[in-house]
This record gives structure tokens, C-alpha cells and sequence, in this order.
């Protein structure tokens, strides 16, 4: 009996169809007969064709098949083997999956790295998942994940990112986000966020902002009733506010606060005008306004004055004594 022989006139009818069945299950065995199987040697193959197709040409071809390949040459110890599916459009059909002995499954890739990895050409489009349902998600997990708790989800044109099973950054359908939990950081120096540019230009982007404390002191070593200080940080605008209560001024420096949590900007266009003085009581000399000026290149505060209205303002004067109290702050460029 030839091997070329028509199934049709083997089993007989024009259109026959192959069942096969037994009580452990039909197994369909396509073996082959070579001896020493290498490299791309194919087990065994099914061809998908249309030979009887009127149109001829491109219609004749093997439209689909799926081999068995050898990946390598078979050994005592090895027979490792990958699935290759083949489809056609207009030629004969050639690869475009392969599942191979290792379980990775390869689309429009004959090699791939990872357990899935897609190359999808020149389109676009690599990959799309869809829910008949209202919401879709996407779940990633590793052995030590929440169950079904890191995942991807749609809902409408809607995006929501989840973390241990809670929603952590939503995407609003109009572009707005909206940080659910959590904080957002920079984990190294040199980034920022672009506000109000269409384009990263560092006069558009806020690269810092910082809350702290600070110790406002005269130098020396006075005593305090109360000694306090804070700050916010935005950028290179520092705002300070502070209380220094002092009891017995001993060596301190009667004209300068120090203890700035920033060094000021070494520009005298920045720093000219400092901030009023909400509340001072018993200052060494009688005012009757006081501000508190940061001084250029330098982490220290000194105090202009007017002694009556209608005067000039006067600076480095001294301000400080025992029971001197000042309540101020001050808003200046740092360095």
C-alpha cells in the first residue's frame, strides 16, 4: 500500500471521517523512523490543506500544521522537543507559535526567553485581554503575594492599580489621578515634578519640599524660657517660624539669630526684605516696628527697626536681652 494513497480510497466515501475510541482513551502515535535524531529533526507532523480547492495556487498550500521538533540531538538523556504551530495567509503556512520543551510559549517568536513572550511586528497592538463583564484585571503574583491582591483593573475607560489586595492609584477616565493610599517619593536625588510646561524645563520643576524643625540661637550662652523653631522647605523657598524666649542672655550675640535650616542665597535681590515681627516685649532698644531679615550667604537672621514712625529703617541693632521674647518668621531664597 503506497503512502500516498488517499484516505478517502483507504477507508472508502468521498468525505471520511477517522474515530477513533477506546475504553482508556485513543492515542494517536505520529512516531519517526530516523535513527539518529539532531537538531530540527521533525517527529512527527499534521498538515492542515485544501487540495481540491478550484482556485489553485496559493489555495494548494499546507494552510496550517503543527510539527514536533527536535531541539537538540537526542541522547540517553535528552529528548527535548518543541511544539511549532504554523499558520498561512497567502503562502505556505510558517511558523507563528512555539511552545517549546521548556514550557515557554513563544508567539511570533521561534525562541522565546520568559514563560510568554509576544512579538507582535509591526503592529502596534502587542497584546489585548478583554472581559465580557464590567471590569477586567490583570493579576501578578509571586510566591509570597496576596492571593489575586497585585493587579491591573479596568473598569469603562477607568484604571485602578491594587497592592495587597487595596486599590493604591487610580486613573480617571478624564486623566486625573488619584493616589488612593500611600505616598509619592523619589527614591534618588534630581527628580522633580513639571508643573504648568509642556516640556521638563527646570524652571517648571518642583524638586524638593521638606517639613522640619529648627533651633533658633544667639550663639553664646544664654538660657531660654522657650527656644523653637519650624520651616517648610518648597523648592529653594524657605519660610521659618520661630520663638526665642530668652532668660538671661549671657554671651549671646544681641543683633544675629542663628540656626537657619538653610544656608541664604548669596544674592542681595533675594533677601532685602525679610518678615514682620508678629510679637517681641522688652527688646534692648525701643521700636516701634521690627523685621526679622535673613542675611546673604550666611544661616542667620538680623533684625531691622524703626525707632519712630517716619524714620529710616535702622539694622544690626541690638535687639536681644534678659526676658527679651520674639515671635517672627521670615521667608528667604536658599542656596
Amino acid at each position: 500500500m503506497s503512502r500516498a494513497r488517499d484516505i478517502a480510497n483507504l477507508i472508502g466515501g468521498t468525505t471520511p471521517d477517522i474515530i477513533l475510541k477506546t475504553a482508556d482513551g485513543a492515542i494517536l502515535n505520529l512516531q519517526t523512523s530516523d535513527t539518529t535524531v539532531t537538531d530540527g529533526s521533525v517527529l512527527g507532523k499534521i498538515n492542515f490543506t485544501a487540495p481540491d480547492e478550484g482556485s489553485g495556487t496559493d489555495a494548494l498550500l499546507v494552510g496550517a500544521s503543527i510539527e514536533a521538533v527536535a531541539e537538540g540531538t537526542f541522547a540517553a538523556d535528552n529528548n527535548a522537543t518543541e511544539l511549532v504551530f504554523k499558520t498561512g495567509a497567502s503562502a505556505a503556512a510558517a511558523t507563528k507559535m512555539v511552545l517549546t520543551s521548556a514550557g515557554k510559549l513563544g508567539i511570533g517568536t521561534s525562541s522565546p526567553s520568559v514563560a510568554l513572550e509576544v512579538n507582535s511586528g509591526t503592529d502596534n497592538t502587542v497584546a489585548k485581554f478583554e472581559s465580557s463583564d464590567a471590569g477586567a484585571f490583570i493579576v501578578l503574583e509571586d510566591n509570597g503575594s496576596t492571593a489575586n491582591g497585585n493587579r491591573i483593573q479596568v473598569e469603562g475607560d477607568a484604571m485602578t492599580f491594587s497592592t495587597a489586595d487595596t486599590a493604591r492609584l487610580a486613573i480617571g477616565s478624564g486623566g486625573d489621578i488619584d493616589v488612593e493610599t500611600g505616598d509619592i517619593f523619589f527614591s534618588t536625588a534630581g527628580k522633580g515634578i513639571v508643573l504648568g510646561a509642556t516640556s521638563n524645563t527646570n524652571a517648571n520643576t518642583l524638586d524638593d519640599y521638606e517639613e522640619g524643625t529648627w533651633t533658633p540661637t544667639l550663639g553664646g550662652n544664654e538660657s531660654y524660657n522657650n527656644q523653637a523653631g519650624t520651616y517648610i522647605k518648597i523648592g529653594q523657598k524657605v519660610t521659618v517660624w520661630y520663638n526665642q524666649a530668652i532668660n538671661a542672655i549671657g554671651t549671646g550675640n544681641p543683633k544675629l539669630t542663628s540656626g537657619l535650616p538653610f544656608t541664604v542665597f548669596n544674592n542681595i535681590t533675594q533677601n532685602v526684605n525679610g518678615s514682620q515681627i508678629s510679637y517681641f516685649t522688652n527688646v534692648n532698644t525701643n521700636v516701634v516696628s521690627l523685621s526679622a531679615c535673613p542675611r546673604q550667604n550666611t544661616s542667620t537672621i538680623r533684625y531691622a527697626m524703626m525707632a519712630a514712625a517716619g524714620v529710616n529703617t535702622t539694622v544690626n541693632t541690638d535687639i536681644f536681652k534678659n526676658s527679651t521674647d520674639v515671635y517672627a518668621h521670615a521667608t528667604y531664597y536658599s542656596a
